[in-house]
């Protein structure tokens, strides 16, 4: 599993020793995840795992050893620039296997990696059922309030020099879907949503702010 993992292209930046991959094979038993992102273990120096995530969060490992490994790391794209211990988050969403089988959560990897139906993720990792759901209904959740933000954001930018809120599209909504990094499913259910709740209206290649004080306190919200 683990082979197929770092195997595949979503990761094939990635280089792992083969230490590490024995270590994560036979030493770790469990992980805690603050804040659903993608994350791989990367090497093991000192007895702690440096990670290299998809945005900064916390993670605690649980060694086989039954020493807890709190870690806090900031990334920039491949790259560790900073890492900290941080406390123990126990509301977080507690995962624990005999081997480490489940590594990554990034919204293209969960339909890549994952069985479509949870009891056979609950089967692998011997994990409640009803945990799975809920950990892939905040991951969607997640990345749905931030496709939104990533949109109303847009607007806002587009919209802060204009006098009449009318933003002039220079490409199609595809265009638009690859440049704010969602799919057009995405994209089109969210401008929709913001149609729908009356914050803004879509002709041709116009978008037109009708509310500006909703579509403010919509990203305060979120």
């Amino acid at each position: 599993m683990i082979n197929m993992l770092f195997s595949s292209k979503l990761f094939e930046n990635i280089r792992l020793t083969k230490k590490t991959m024995n270590y994560l094979e036979d030493y770790i038993i469990s992980c805690e995840i603050k804040d659903e992102k993608q994350f791989l273990y990367n090497e093991l120096l000192d007895n702690r795992i440096i990670l290299i995530l998809d945005g900064s969060f916390s993670l605690n490992l649980t060694l086989s050893s039954g020493s807890k490994t709190p870690l806090k790391i900031y990334t920039k794209k491949d790259v560790i620039i900073k890492n900290e211990l941080s406390s123990i988050n126990y509301n977080s969403i507690f995962i624990c296997t005999k081997k480490v089988k489940y590594i990554s959560i990034r919204e293209d990897a969960i339909r890549e990696l994952l069985p479509n139906d949870p009891s056979l993720l609950c089967n692998y990792l011997n994990i409640k059922e009803e945990l799975i759901c809920h950990l892939l209904n905040k991951i969607e959740l997640s990345l749905e309030k931030n496709n939104l933000v990533k949109i109303c954001k847009y607007i806002l930018f587009e919209t802060s020099n204009l006098c009449n809120n009318t933003i002039s599209l220079l490409y199609t909504m595809e265009t638009l879907s690859d440049v704010l990094g969602m799919s057009n499913s995405t994209l089109y259910r969210k401008v929709n949503y913001l149609k729908r709740h009356g914050i803004i209206s879509l002709n041709n290649k116009t978008i037109k702010v009708l509310d500006m004080d909703k579509l403010q306190a919509l990203m305060t919200a979120i």
